[in-house]
């Protein structure tokens, strides 16, 4: 009879633990009010070696972006954003690719708050975006672009889409569909991507002042052409949401790029890093 009373708090215990590594996902707007503090970054190196005919020449095809911003959600609608302010501190893109001009943006934001209000839908239901200053200064085109394309155009990630209404325990798997091309974010490589195998899986339950989150292991191969070069991305890494709204939390990707290709009777080889992720905090006025 002792040892049965000794038993019973462990299975308690054993079955609680238990349950406690099983998580059903639901999705949460965002509300009016809610701040997202944002950090991303992402950096693709390629080095191309393009021979024949006797001859041999190296050449790099980079890509490097990094933004760090704070959005503001001023007016929501039925769960969508109506109007947001946006502190830019960093919004920087740089782009090398062979035969072209290399491009560089490194937007000068510092003390700059820009307002979004949402507009009228245009061709394509792509939603139009009025972007203005706080200060009542005029926005240059390159800020508007980058506001519309960086900013509005990546807020929403695979992973909400993808887990809403799932449940899952330590150890499932689920492979990805074109969400896995969602969590590239703002790599924006070229060429058209396509997923060759993708997967996450669920490797722990956390708390964060917001509640309950769920950690990711990732692991992703793309397959692309670039026009000139056919490439195989083979992409590991980690990501966390919060398990009652989605909300993103990090995301990190890292992993190489392998390429073969024949341009006008030259072999082309392309050996490459790619390194990417964001990092995001919530807060509440």
């Amino acid at each position: 009879m002792k040892r049965l009373f000794l038993l019973v708090p462990v299975l308690l215990f054993l079955s609680s633990f238990c349950a406690a590594q099983t998580v059903t996902f639901t999705t949460e707007d965002y509300p009016e009010g809610l701040t997202r503090h944002m950090k991303e970054n992402m950096q693709l190196d390629v080095l191309m070696t393009v021979g024949g005919q006797g001859q041999t020449e190296t050449m790099p095809m980079d890509k490097e972006s990094r933004k760090q911003y704070a959005l503001t959600i001023l007016e929501s609608a039925d769960g969508v954003m109506q109007k947001a302010a946006v502190e830019l501190t960093e919004a920087y893109e740089s782009e090398t690719r062979p035969m072209r001009q290399p491009t560089e943006t490194d937007l000068d934001v510092e003390g700059k708050v820009f307002i979004l209000e949402r507009g009228a839908e245009g061709d394509g239901g792509k939603v139009q975006w009025d972007v203005t200053l706080e200060s009542g200064d005029a926005v240059t085109a390159e800020e508007r672009t980058y506001i519309e394309t960086q900013i509005v155009g990546k807020r929403e990630r695979g992973l909400r889409r993808l887990l809403d209404g799932k449940t899952m325990s330590v150890g499932d798997t689920l492979h990805l569909d074109e969400s896995a091309l969602d969590l590239m974010g703002s790599a924006a490589l070229p060429g058209d991507l396509e997923i060759q195998n993708a997967s996450i899986v669920l490797t722990g339950v956390g708390e964060k002042d917001m509640g309950e989150t769920a950690m990711f292991d990732i692991v992703i191969v793309f397959v692309a052409n670039s026009g000139f070069m056919d490439m195989t991305m083979n992409l590991a890494g980690t990501a966390e949401v919060y398990t009652a709204s989605l909300w993103p939390l990090s995301l990190k990707l890292k992993g190489d790029l392998d390429g073969k290709g024949n341009h006008a009777g030259m072999n082309i080889v392309g050996d490459g890093l790619f390194d990417a992720g964001f990092a995001a905090t919530y807060e509440m006025d």
